[in-house]
Formats: C-alpha cells, sequence, structure tokens
C-alpha cells in the first residue's frame, strides 16, 4: 500500500507510523482506494475500529473486489464505486471530505 498525505507535516511520516496513528490515536480523514478488495476491505474495518475521523472508499469494483467485505461497516463509511483515474472524481471527494491522507491499495 501507498499513502499520500495533505498536508506538509504529515509528510515526513513512515508507512508503519501512519497506519499505527490512523488506526489507533488521532482522528484521521481517509480516502481509501481498493478498500473492497481483500487487503483494502481489512485495512477499512481496523480503521473504522479504532478511528472517528471520516472515512471514505473508492473502488471500482472489478473481479478482486468485493462490497460485501465491508458490510461491517457501511454505516460508517461513504462508499463509491468509481476509479482512481477519475481525476475529478478524486479532487471532489479530497475536497468534499477533507481528506488528510490517501491509503491506495488500488490496482
Amino acid at each position: 500500500a501507498t499513502v499520500y498525505f495533505r498536508n506538509s507535516k504529515a509528510k515526513n511520516r513512515s508507512f508503519l507510523t501512519t497506519l499505527f496513528v490512523s488506526c489507533y490515536y488521532l482522528p484521521m480523514n481517509l480516502l481509501i482506494t481498493g478498500g473492497a478488495g481483500f487487503i483494502g476491505s481489512h485495512f477499512v474495518l481496523r480503521h473504522c475500529d479504532n478511528n472517528v475521523g471520516e472515512t471514505v472508499v473508492l473502488d471500482k469494483l472489478t473481479y478482486a473486489a468485493d462490497k460485501s467485505y465491508l458490510a461491517p461497516v457501511l454505516d460508517r463509511i461513504t462508499f463509491v464505486e468509481g476509479d482512481i483515474v477519475e481525476q475529478y472524481l478524486v479532487n471532489t471527494l479530497i475536497k468534499e471530505n477533507e481528506i488528510e491522507a490517501i491509503v491506495n491499495f488500488a490496482a
């Protein structure tokens, strides 16, 4: 997975620090791409169990993804079916949800 940060303070965090901080301590608004896949969905479930920030999941729902993986948290996330190559969609999600970091599990 790759993490992209929106503000300069967070850019110096390592990936593991980001996972630890976002999952256990600080509320953080995340955009998780590929979040309906096997690995991405496990990250979403863990993140939602330990974080009060906004969680937006963007997934194209191709052969490897299954929205049912997210069933336990669908009421606590914003799920968007779409492609990460749709620049307007991604920018809109970032602005409207005040996303602080993007965690990429998409292929």
